[in-house]
């Protein structure tokens, strides 16, 4: 990928999430305020963005997790390697 695409796209993602934050940073004063036509799409409203969000910082932790625990998971496996050549 191109970095001025990636770049792009990263920039993207990131208005995405905080369009999605201020929208469940926003739900729950419109629904006190009756400001949408039942209480039902407040809920609805409220519980898509966050689980968005939940499932979006489960991948982050996810991927970051395997980048930093690649370096170990790799020497192990080479450690593995070289003892089963030795026997």
């Amino acid at each position: 990928m191109h970095k001025s695409t990636r770049k792009t796209l990263v920039k993207l993602v990131y208005l995405a999430l905080s369009l999605i934050t201020a929208a469940a940073i926003a739900t729950p004063p419109a629904v006190a305020a009756n400001l949408l036509p039942n209480k039902n799409s407040g809920a609805l409203l409220l519980i898509i963005p966050v689980t968005i969000l939940l499932v979006t910082l489960v991948v982050e932790v996810w991927r970051e997790t395997g980048r930093n625990a690649k370096p170990l998971l790799d020497r192990q496996i080479d450690q593995a390697r070289q003892q089963r050549l030795t026997r």
